[in-house]
């Protein structure tokens, strides 16, 4: 059996480089002026990204350490995708560039997930379809929403009607959540450090995305397309009584 992995990031320090001025600055939630637990934490892993930026024999090497036959990359945190469009469309389309030249030195081992300009949804239709028939991307990874709107808006139709064309996937994968709810749900009394690690990675994400599958599977994206995820926490406790019917008869 061949062990395939679908959330691999990979970032572009050259891209990185150039949303730098325009990526919001992130500040978590700080109420207690004693607590350096998210500094004290951040100085002592010493992530340099140097990984994340790396697809070559490091790679390999931890892929073949761990059984893994293939990768498929996609961008991280740092993805461009959720700029203003007129800084996101040139910065995507050279991430899936740069992308589609990492791959073709390991064509054989990596694959990779597309970045979209999702702010204006017809760019970033005529970005998928340059990334999949062009580059021979295998779909796209979309993170989180933007500016507000979850992905059953109809804001985004032209990215779903596209991926439906194409017949590729879409890759949701979880963000940060808004301040007021990671403050109302996940802070309590302990460190600074675990709410944010509670509100994110730890587990609140993943419920935030749970919740946007839960709303993609009642607007009938399910039904058009494939949607992949890692953090279904929600949505897979949902969807037998969704598929089985029971929100047709009430949505």
């Amino acid at each position: 059996m061949k062990l395939v992995t679908l959330e691999e990031h990979w970032e572009s320090q050259q891209v990185n480089e150039a949303a730098k001025p325009y990526l919001p600055s992130w500040t978590p939630q700080h109420h207690n002026p004693e607590d350096h637990s998210i500094a004290d934490f951040a100085a002592m892993s010493g992530n340099t990204q140097s990984a994340i930026t790396a697809a070559g024999e490091d790679r390999l090497k931890f892929m073949d350490d761990n059984g893994i036959a293939m990768q498929i990359m996609g961008y991280g945190d740092n993805t461009p995708q959720n700029l203003e469009p007129s800084v996101a469309i040139p910065l995507a389309r050279q991430a899936n560039d740069e992308l589609t030249d990492a791959i073709a030195q390991h064509p054989d081992r990596l694959g990779g997930w597309a970045v979209l300009p999702v702010g204006d949804p017809e760019a970033a239709a005529s970005e998928l379809m340059r990334a999949v028939q062009e580059k021979g991307l295998q779909g796209a990874m979309i993170h989180g929403v933007y500016n507000g709107k979850f992905f059953d808006d109809p804001f985004y139709e032209p990215i779903f009607a596209m991926a439906e064309q194409l017949n590729v996937p879409l890759y949701f994968h979880p963000a940060l959540i808004p301040g007021n709810i990671s403050g109302h749900y996940f802070e309590g009394e302990w460190s600074e450090l675990a709410a944010y690690t509670f509100a994110g990675a730890g587990w609140g994400w993943h419920e935030d995305l749970g919740v946007q599958m839960v709303r993609l599977i009642m607007d009938g994206v399910f039904d058009r397309i494939l949607i992949c995820t890692s953090s279904p926490v929600t949505g897979v406790k949902w969807y037998q009584t969704l598929s089985n019917g029971w929100i047709k008869r009430w949505a």
